[in-house]
Formats: C-alpha cells, structure tokens, sequence
C-alpha cells in the first residue's frame, strides 16, 4: 500500500511538473506576441493621435475668418481688416504650448521673401536648440497647444514638431506692407498680382511645396520625434522630410510623421467656399472683402470669388 501511495505521488508530481514546463514553454514562445500586442496598442494610439492634430489644423484653416472676425477686445472688425478662410497658426518655439514669445503669434522670426523658393518656410529646422528665430538664425517649433485669447486647442504643448509653408500663417508681420498687409494673399489658387511663379498651387507656382517620403505638394508637416528628438533628415534645414520604417519595436524612437498637402488643404477651404458661394456672391464687388480679388486696397482680398465660379 505505502508503495503504491509514493508510486502516485510521484506521478502526480511528474505530471504537476511536466505541466509547469508546458505552460513555461508556451509562456516564452507567446512573449513576443504579448509584448507586441502592447506596443500596437501604443502604436496605434500615436498615430491616431497625429490625425487628430491633423485634422485640427484644417478645421482651424476652414474656420480662420471666423476665429478672427474679431479682435482681441471681442469688437468685430471692418470686412476689409477679416482674413480668408485657410491659413495655419504659428509654431510654438518654445514649447510651452501657447504663442506668447515674441516672434511666435506674428511669425515674423525669418526673411520673408516669397519670391525666394528658399525662404518661404517657417520655422526653419535647427538640431541645436529652440528660441533661436530672431529673423537671421534658424529654428524649430511646435504645434501650439492654443492660441491666446482665441477658444481653439490643437495638441499637447511641445509634442508635435511642426513645419509649414509660411504663406499659410495667419499672421505674418516680415511681409512687405507695400504688398500685404501681415498676411499673405491671394490665398486662392488663382493668379495673384505677382504672376503664376507665387500660385500657392504647386503645379502652378515655382514651389512645389515641402516633400514628404519623396512626394511633393505638401503644405504643412507634423512629426512626432519619439524618444530620441528628430532624425538627421528631418532637422537639416531644408523642405525634404521622411517617415522612418517603423515597427512596433522602434516605435518609440522613431519620427512618425503625417503631412498636409494642397490638394487636401482645397478639399475643405474649397468646399466651405462652394457650399457658402451664394451667400459671399451677394458681397459687392467693389467692397474690400477677402472674397474679392486681391489689389493695393483690398490687401486682405484673396480671389475666392473668382475661383468660385469653378464651384459644381
């Protein structure tokens, strides 16, 4: 009997311990899977998270005249002083989420030439630092958290590398006042006062835009630089950005970038154009108004009405 007794418990032992290598050797060959499970999820929520501020920087072009039909005092302004629909907010230079440094909310940290294919850009990407746009040095910046004094929230302060084509700001105070007035127009794609070489349209114009994984045709590009900051190429002070070949096991180190291009910032301007055009054709013609052309006067006029007439 006692025999018998220590032959079952050493069966069951065995048995206990056969099962405890089983489930070890699962366990290891599952630990991968397991682990990468985790990282999707992480993955996953970053680049959904970029689209999310993607999306508000085209709402936010969609909804400029709107954002800032009034001014700072809440009293709204004349129609000839309103902006077009269509541009971006400046970058956050210095990473604490608002516009507030100088040279941040009126982006005129750089030689603005926009007759000069390589100075059309704001900020300019520097490896060294942040703070550095006094007009001569380059820079980095970032998408802003807010604006000051206008309800608008666009990511979390200092995340999101942040470039773009710096016709698009909403307020720009290195133009030339002979010309524009703080702010670049024609907006439209339509022929402005300086020819077809400054159609902000890339098939049109000479720029043909910041150039994302090898195509053209971008407007405004937006990294999440992970752990270890911007890769070499996109922090060598040109227009040429690439997304790394992430995985989810460099995701963390990796710059995951997303971009706007002209042809997507169209579809919503265009589209807020098309479905109001009735509305802004009742503007006379010879109002200063940002639907009408632009001219000396109308320094605010960006061509929609013209372009308009294109409208299904």
């Amino acid at each position: 009997m006692d025999v018998c007794r220590k032959q079952n418990g050493f069966v069951l032992m065995l048995f206990i311990v056969v099962v405890f290598i089983v489930a070890a050797l699962w366990i290891a060959t599952q630990h991968q899977r397991i682990i990468s499970l985790f990282k999707t999820d992480s993955y996953v929520s970053d680049e959904y998270e970029l689209r999310l501020v993607k999306q508000r920087l085209l709402n936010f072009a969609t909804l400029t005249t709107e954002l800032y039909s009034t001014n700072s005092s809440g009293n709204f302004k004349d129609s000839g002083d309103m902006p077009a629909p269509g541009y971006l907010p400046c970058p956050d230079l210095d990473g604490d989420g608002s516009l507030s440094t100088s040279g941040e909310e009126s982006c005129g940290n750089y030689e603005f030439d926009p007759t000069d294919v390589n100075k059309v850009l704001v900020p300019r990407p520097n490896r060294s630092a942040l703070g550095a746009c006094n007009g001569v040095d380059y820079c980095v910046g970032y998408v802003p958290e807010r604006l000051n004094n206008r309800n608008f929230y666009f990511a979390p302060a200092g995340k999101y590398y942040y470039f773009f084509d710096m016709r698009y700001a909403y307020l720009n105070t290195s133009l030339d006042t002979s010309k524009w007035d703080d702010i670049y127009t024609p907006l439209s794609p339509v022929t402005p006062n300086g020819g077809s070489a400054l159609n902000l349209d890339p098939d049109v114009g000479d720029f043909k835009g910041l150039v994302l994984d090898g195509k053209s045709g971008y407007i405004a590009v937006i990294i999440d630089a992970g752990d270890d900051g911007l890769n070499a190429e996109n922090s060598d002070q040109d227009v040429v950005f690439e997304s790394e070949n992430t995985s989810i096991f460099n995701s963390d180190n990796s710059d995951k970038v997303i971009g706007i291009t002209f042809d997507e910032w169209l579809l919503y301007v265009g589209n807020k154009i098309c479905t109001q055009y009735d509305n802004f054709s009742h503007v006379s013609e010879s109002r200063l108004h940002w639907f009408n052309g632009y001219s000396i006067t109308n320094k605010k006029g960006s061509g929609w009405r013209q372009w308009g007439q294109l409208c299904p």
